[in-house]
């Protein structure tokens, strides 16, 4: 099943306790500077502000925890193609790798099932890879997908390739890791 990353649908429980929130702020507003019944019933929309701004904060977060356990995908096919694997190989290593690290309900380890199982369908490896790129509108995936696509076609040694395009991307990942630390830290 294809999961696309632009859209989040909470769950039940996630919905029952965002609207208790929800509720408790209005109800917490009101009653520290209105206490009235009518300044509640304006409130009423502020609930479906929060909702949108809540949602929209749980796509970013899906989307950057997605990027992070592709540095591990990352990092796991790089290895597997240094041992003289496949890249498709190296993929169906790579899940058993992550399941390590990883929640069996990880994104990452979704994707990368969904890859095996098409794989067995024959499909392209680099075609899964692009169709996870369009999904997940993240650039470090749409850029290895890319080169993928491009060794693929073009030929030449692909583990050495994408050895190399692992640890750029790796590399710009551990980046963007130490300047978002460095600005929380700022921050606080």
């Amino acid at each position: 099943m294809k999961t696309y990353y632009d859209t989040y649908h909470f769950q039940w429980r996630e919905w029952l306790r965002f609207t208790a929130e929800c509720a408790g702020i209005c109800v917490g507003i009101n009653y520290l500077f209105y206490k009235s019944l009518w300044a509640f019933a304006v409130m009423i929309p502020l609930p479906f502000l929060l909702y949108r701004w809540k949602k929209q904060t749980c796509i970013r977060e899906r989307k950057k925890q997605l990027d992070y356990q592709f540095k591990d995908v990352l990092y796991s096919l790089d290895v597997a193609l240094q041992a003289g694997y496949s890249m498709e190989t190296s993929v169906i290593c790579c899940i058993q790798d992550l399941e390590e690290l990883h929640p069996k309900n990880a994104d990452i380890l979704r994707e990368l099932r969904y890859m095996e199982t098409q794989m067995r369908l024959s499909v392209p490896l680099e075609t899964l890879f692009l169709d996870l790129a369009e999904r997940s509108q993240l650039e470090d995936i749409e850029n290895f997908a890319a080169v993928l696509a491009t060794a693929k076609r073009a030929g030449g040694d692909l583990s050495k390739i994408v050895q190399k395009t692992a640890r750029m991307l790796t590399d710009k990942i551990e980046v963007r890791k130490e300047i978002e630390a460095t600005v929380a830290a700022k921050k606080m």
